[in-house]
C-alpha cells in the first residue's frame, strides 16, 4: 500500500516535496501520527516553496511560525516538531547528508496563561453565590451541591418528613 502524496509533487527527484513524500513511503507510522505529520509538512512545503533545504531552513521555518498570531504556542511546537521529525528521518535515509534537524530547539511555551483547574471549594462558593442571587431576585435558588439527587419519577419527602440513609 503506497501513502497518499502529501503535496503533488514535482518531476524533480531531488526536489524538497519529492523527498519528503518518500519518507512517508518508507516509513511505519501510526495513522493518526501520519496526519498530523502530513498536515504540518503540507505547511512547511507551502512555506518553503520550490527550494531546497538547507543549513539555516528549519530556523527560517521556526521564525516564521513564530510570527504567525493564528495559530498557538502548542500548535506551533506540534508542527515545528513534525517538520523536525521528517527532516530527521530524511537523513537516517540517507536523503539528506546532514541532520538539519539537530539545530533546531522546540519553542518555549509560556505558563503565564496557563491555569490550575478549579477546585472543588470554589465550585460550591461560586454555587452558593449564585444561589444567594437567585434567592434575593425572587427565583428559585437552584439545587446545593451536597442535595442528593433523587432518581428520575419520584416525588421529594414531605416536609418535615425524616429521611433515612
Amino acid at each position: 500500500m503506497t501513502s497518499p502524496q502529501v503535496v503533488p509533487t514535482p518531476s524533480d527527484p531531488n526536489s524538497t516535496a519529492t523527498q519528503i513524500s518518500r519518507v512517508f513511503e518508507l516509513s511505519d507510522l501510526r495513522p493518526s501520527t501520519r496526519r498530523t505529520y502530513e498536515l504540518a509538512v503540507k505547511g512547511f512545503l507551502t512555506w518553503n516553496g520550490t527550494r531546497a533545504l538547507g543549513p539555516s531552513t528549519l530556523i527560517e521555518y521556526k521564525n516564521a511560525l513564530l510570527l504567525r498570531s493564528d495559530l498557538s504556542a502548542k500548535t506551533k511546537n506540534l508542527y515545528l516538531s513534525a517538520v523536525r521529525t521528517v527532516v530527521r528521518r530524511l537523513f537516517e535515509l540517507g536523503i539528506l547528508e546532514v541532520d538539519l534537524s539537530k539545530t533546531v530547539r522546540s519553542l518555549t511555551i509560556s505558563s503565564k496563561h496557563k491555569h490550575t483547574p478549579i477546585s472543588d471549594s470554589q465550585v460550591r462558593h461560586a454555587l452558593s453565590y449564585v444561589a444567594g442571587l437567585a434567592d434575593a431576585q425572587g427565583n428559585i435558588a437552584p439545587p446545593q451541591p451536597d442535595e442528593p439527587k433523587r432518581r428520575r419519577g419520584t416525588s421529594p419527602p414531605p416536609s418535615g418528613a425524616l429521611a433515612f440513609a
